[in-house]
């Protein structure tokens, strides 16, 4: 083990600025820390709010596009069924069979 002279120890004094020193810059890192955390909290809850009213736009516009649909299909469905109505009615469907006839015989 190696000697230990009496320059390898530090007075009172220099150990108590040490500690003081450390104190402080420890003091410093926590109120920069705090000032981070708040600043990333405050930062979240904006990022939060603007996810919740984009969702409720876009749930909103989600449900218009949903009634859209929904209006065109029955409108495909109107038109087909009208189209379908008035052939057989006008007399379509007596000409497909005796043109069936026609192809049979």
């Amino acid at each position: 083990m190696a000697d230990q002279t009496t320059s390898d120890y530090i007075t009172r004094a220099e150990y108590t600025a040490r500690h003081d020193e450390l104190v402080s810059r420890i003091v410093k890192v926590e109120a920069l820390f705090e000032a981070y955390r708040d600043n990333v909290s405050v930062r979240f809850d904006k990022l939060t709010d603007k996810i919740d009213s984009t969702q409720t736009l876009l749930s909103g516009q989600i449900g218009n596009i949903k009634d859209e649909i929904y209006r065109q299909r029955n409108g495909n469905l109107k038109y087909t069924l009208s189209v379908l109505i008035s052939f057989l009615l006008g007399g379509g469907l007596l000409e497909v069979i005796t043109y069936l006839h026609g192809v049979i015989h």
